[in-house]
């Protein structure tokens, strides 16, 4: 087995590997996502009717879309195999990358969950409180924040919005790290790679140049 052989075998396996790691990360993002994500619409449904902010936001719904895509794409790229000739396809790539976008704005928009969902505990816990909204264009003024009608379940609501949030987010974050990892298994390059291939084919060509300039000088002397 040549050197080029046993590279396709290490990366094959590397492949194999990392398809079994990124099969269980969509499994636990599609059930964290959508338990936000129902989270999220039963926010709604009980927030709306207070017309109070955070309440009407229903942030776990947005998030836990997001999560699902990451989770869909994880789970589709760990079902894949490679082509006949032993390689990734392109629908392959293609999901993998969709799972490290979607997982990498995951953990960017995550955040926002236990900030709002705190925010929902402050105000439910502290009804009446005044926040002051306006700005360049609009006067300042202030806005009393209620929680009832649904006083209990937005409390609760809000409890489960911080602690998913923050479940979502420290998840998010390792998974970012898949691509990095397995990018080289999946023929994806790095600059360094890309560059060090590039001065192999510049010497490769000067070698060449210099063989055809050693022909045609012997041509003359014949």
């Amino acid at each position: 087995m040549n050197v080029s052989s046993q590279d396709k075998e290490t990366r094959r396996q590397l492949r194999e590997r990392g398809r079994k790691r990124i099969f269980k990360m969509g499994i636990i993002q599609l059930g964290f996502g959508l338990i936000s994500f129902v989270v999220g619409i039963l926010s709604l449904v009980f927030g709306v009717p207070t017309g109070s902010f955070p309440f009407v936001l229903g942030v776990g719904l947005w998030v836990g879309v997001l999560v699902l895509l990451a989770g869909l794409f994880g789970f589709q790229a760990g079902r894949q195999t490679d082509t006949v000739n032993g390689e990734p396809s392109g629908v392959d790539k293609c999901y993998v990358i969709c799972h490290y976008v979607f997982s990498l704005i995951s953990a960017l928009i995550s955040p926002m969950m236990p900030v709002f969902g705190g925010l929902g505990i402050h105000y439910c816990l502290n009804p009446g409180s005044v926040i002051t909204v306006g700005g360049r264009s609009q006067p300042r003024r202030n806005v009393v924040i209620y929680c009832d009608p649904n006083h209990d379940a937005n409390l609760a609501l809000s409890g489960v919005t911080l602690a998913i949030g923050i479940i979502i987010f420290f998840i998010s974050i390792p998974f970012t790290t898949y691509f990095c990892c397995y990018a080289k298994a999946y023929g994806f390059k790095s600059r360094r790679d890309q560059e060090r291939e590039m001065m192999q084919m510049r010497q490769e060509i000067s070698i060449l140049q210099k063989q055809v300039a050693d022909n045609d000088n012997q041509s003359q002397r014949c």
